[in-house]
């Protein structure tokens, strides 16, 4: 690959955007990083629903003789209404919990230093730089460090925790890896759910209407997670119009599923995975609290990851969050990263400060953004 072949631009025109569809999954797929997160169809709906305002797409593609061999899927936004921040598209709202760069496998190295020297010559398009939800083993951090270290001069990483199981092993050493006391309750509790003829385990296959089965779970995820006196994220418009195009898109390419445990003629509890890449993603779930005593949740979760299994999924993964009934599941765990890269001008510098000085530097600092927006008035 030579340097006076390849071509570099930025794409903030959504009809472009969405033209891109098929040319973006082909290289993800040929990228390290194929996960469901970063399809077309996750990105752009997103976009479609939350790309308002403030918000502009600034979507970096670099071409080798017309191929396509890299994407940095960023959009910009005004940051306190003056100040410009680049986040990855997907970030921050709905939980993407995989982002990252899109490149041609074997040639990261590469595509990324185009990247960064092109933010680095276009650095008036920005103030902040925030890479979220970036795996820890991504060979793009240690790139990007290096290179923003001689330009930048506040680089904060934070990092979260993503369990997992692996499922790549016949069921008895996989259910075996569970602790005793989960074991134990799975036990006791599916002999006598399993005994009421009027239960069952439930998936929802592609060509079922959705429409008849989503209401249910969401009533269950509203009616759990009241229970711990937390509001459903599904109650926001933004985010429940998202969920209902990228569930319209994928269930029948067979990349979302809905499971649910059925009693007395009533759904009583309900999951929602995105599949993937031999890879079962659980993104939100809920029963109902007057079943409780019967571990409806932990019973669904264990007819879930067993599907998993005999579907041939490879990993179940439980996504951000080291929740303890997370961890009672499984030991195995990765990391996500979040790096923010401020610039050197004095914008870039009232920011990181805002964010992490004192509560006295907080203050001056608001007191020069005003002054600065009275000045861009």
């Amino acid at each position: 690959m030579q340097q006076d072949s390849v071509n570099i631009s930025v794409i903030s025109d959504p009809e472009k955007f969405y033209l891109l569809n098929e040319e973006w999954n082909r290289l993800l797929k040929n990228s390290k990083n194929d996960t469901v997160f970063l399809r077309w169809e996750w990105l752009y709906n997103w976009w479609q629903v939350y790309g308002k305002g403030a918000c502009r797409l600034f979507i970096i593609v670099v071409h080798d003789n017309g191929r396509l061999i890299g994407i940095a899927p960023f959009y910009i936004k005004k940051y306190l209404g003056f100040f410009r921040e680049i986040n990855f598209l997907g970030s921050n709202i709905v939980c993407s919990d995989y982002l990252d760069f899109i490149l041609l496998k074997g040639s990261e190295k590469f595509i990324i230093s185009l990247i960064c020297s092109f933010l680095e010559q276009h650095k008036k398009a920005w103030d902040v730089l925030v890479f979220s939800d970036i795996p820890s083993v991504s060979s793009r951090i240690d790139l990007i460090e290096s290179f923003f270290m001689k330009y930048r001069i506040v680089i904060n990483k934070k990092y979260t925790t993503c369990p997992y199981i692996k499922l790549n092993s016949p069921w008895d050493k996989v259910y075996n890896s569970y602790t005793s006391i989960l074991k134990n309750t799975i036990k006791r509790k599916s002999k006598k759910f399993e005994k009421n003829d009027d239960s069952g385990f439930v998936e929802i296959k592609p060509g079922e209407k959705l429409e008849s089965y989503f209401p249910e779970f969401l009533h269950l995820n509203k009616l759990s997670l009241e229970k711990r006196e937390i509001r459903s994220p599904f109650y926001k418009k933004d985010f429940l119009a998202f969920h209902e195009k990228i569930i319209s898109e994928l269930l029948d390419k067979g990349m979302v599923k809905f499971y649910f445990l059925k009693k007395d003629g009533k759904y009583i509890a309900g999951i929602y995975i995105l599949f993937y890449e031999s890879k079962y993603y659980y993104y939100q779930s809920g029963f109902d609290p007057v079943y409780e005593k019967e571990s409806p949740g932990t019973l669904l979760f264990h007819y879930c990851i067993k599907a998993a299994h005999e579907n041939g999924a490879k990993e179940f993964d439980f996504l951000q969050g080291d929740e303890p009934y997370k961890l009672n599941w499984t030991k195995n765990k990765r990391t996500n990263m979040k790096i923010t890269i401020y610039d050197s001008t004095i914008a870039g510098m009232l920011i990181a400060c805002s964010h992490y000085g004192t509560a006295k530097t907080k203050v001056q600092c608001k007191k020069i953004y005003y002054k600065l927006m009275k000045l861009h008035k």
